[in-house]
């Protein structure tokens, strides 16, 4: 099992709160509570605070690099390597809860195509046509590391990844 503080850091990294739900070789969507008090609000900007891209970017890279790992039962980690069409339609604020979707178009035995959409209310702000991830193959340790930490974020404090 992971210790607490290893979750600690490990989740400061990830940027979304939650998996919420994730279908092996198809789709996966998670859950990001903007806070008011998020570190990046003090420069982004202090008078009208908005979420940057990049972040909302990550968020889905992150999650379409979840999606391929789960589907390829860890035995690899998901590196992103090229991204075509993003696009940026809403600001984000304090307040908001962004809902990531990523959906596999393409799994291989060395790469995967993802698309993905983050959304507010229902409305897209953010999509990216496709990422492109490669694989790097894990030893058996980090296989067990990998599959306890999917546990923790999908909110399964056991460590047991579904």
């Amino acid at each position: 099992m992971m210790s607490r503080e290893s979750e600690l850091v490990y989740s400061e990294y990830l940027w979304f709160d939650r998996i919420l739900e994730i279908e092996k070789g198809e789709k996966a969507r998670a859950v990001k509570s903007v806070s008011p008090t998020e570190k990046f609000f003090v420069d982004h900007f202090p008078r009208l605070p908005v979420v940057p891209g990049m972040l909302q970017l990550e968020g889905l890279i992150q999650l379409g690099s979840w999606l391929v790992n789960v589907s390829n039962d860890f035995h690899c980690a998901a590196i992103p390597q090229r991204i075509k069409g993003v696009n940026f339609r809403k600001y984000v604020g304090p307040g908001d809860r962004l809902i990531f979707e990523a959906e596999i178009r393409s799994l291989e035995s060395d790469s995967a195509i993802v698309k993905a959409k983050a959304m507010v209310d229902g409305k897209i702000v953010a999509n990216v046509k496709e990422i492109i991830f490669e694989y790097l193959p894990l030893s058996s340790d980090q296989v067990t590391k990998e599959r306890e930490c999917f546990g923790l974020k999908l909110g399964n404090l056991s460590g047991r990844g579904s």
